[in-house]
């Protein structure tokens, strides 16, 4: 069984190749695209390139947290991936993860399922639900949200008093008869190659379904659920994305960056990824590669 793994990263190339040598070539394909607006260290880029499980390496969307080309980004390295013939699953994370487990224990995870009876893994909620911010999660669609014009570092309040505005005159985008009930969730998955090539399928026969979610935000957290949920293959989802991601507010990121403090939740968790790692994690990140791959 060959596993694809999907990745979009805009920063810290090192920590990115650790993470694609994980993934070695008998038993997994790699899609990557960077942003575009992102300056990288061309030795380390012809390294990761040249390894022999990178099947493509890109730059083509400048992408914005909250905009759609992350969105955008993540259907491109669908599209190419499932020209591999041979790829059974897809997992989709960032340079940011690192799986928690042994390659052994991530391929018998997957393999010891049923022939034809093969699990998606991704989490679902139905919208608008009172746990999500913007009336529910709607609002994300309901309101102009100008992620990809402006840089949210910089403009995030100004983005988010046009919302406001908007609300306050009564402005509303319209939803056509045919945009399915809406679904959010994480934007992390696992699926098979069956409901991946669904959701790409339907993309490239909708296109208006894609075009709907220009000027929204963080529209890769309703786009797969919402099309998922709504199709004959929604029996095959299992609610929950196997990553380990701690929300919580107490240690000035959300969600946690991971360190040393975290590394026995990491070790005792049923998860296969963990999230997310940056500078401050490079001692549990030589744990994690010791002592559980």
């Amino acid at each position: 069984m060959i596993h694809t793994i999907l990745i979009t990263a805009y920063k810290n190339l090192s920590q990115l190749e650790q993470l694609v040598d994980f993934f070695e070539e008998s038993s997994f394909r790699i899609y990557i695209h960077l942003d575009k607006k992102g300056r990288y260290d061309e030795t380390v880029l012809e390294r990761i390139k040249n390894k022999a499980q990178v099947q493509m390496l890109v730059q083509k969307y400048r992408v914005n947290w909250g905009g759609v080309n992350h969105l955008k980004a993540y259907l491109l390295l669908a599209q190419e991936a499932l020209l591999t013939e041979s790829s059974s699953y897809f997992h989709l994370i960032t340079g940011q993860d690192f799986p928690i487990v042994s390659k052994t224990k991530f391929l018998s995870f997957f393999s010891n399922q049923p022939e034809g009876k093969k699990k998606d893994y991704i989490k679902y909620v139905p919208l608008p639900n009172p746990n999500w911010h913007y009336g529910g999660g709607v609002d994300r669609l309901k309101y102009y949200h100008f992620y990809d014009v402006l840089d949210s570092k910089r403009h995030k309040r100004f983005i988010r008093k046009l919302v406001r505005l908007q609300k306050k005159m009564g402005l509303e985008r319209s939803f056509s008869k045919s945009f399915p009930a809406m679904y959010g969730g994480s934007t992390y998955w696992s699926l098979t190659k069956e409901s991946l090539s669904y959701v790409v399928n339907y993309t490239l026969q909708n296109p208006r379904y894609l075009k709907r979610f220009n000027y929204s935000f963080c529209a890769e957290e309703i786009y797969f659920q919402t099309l998922l949920c709504n199709s004959p293959l929604k029996n095959n989802m299992v609610n929950t994305n196997l990553r380990y991601i701690d929300w919580s507010k107490d240690r000035g990121s959300t969600p946690v960056v991971l360190d040393m403090r975290d590394y026995d939740k990491l070790a005792q968790s049923s998860c296969l990824f963990a999230r997310k790692f940056d500078d401050e994690s490079s001692d549990l990140i030589l744990k994690i590669k010791n002592r559980l791959w």
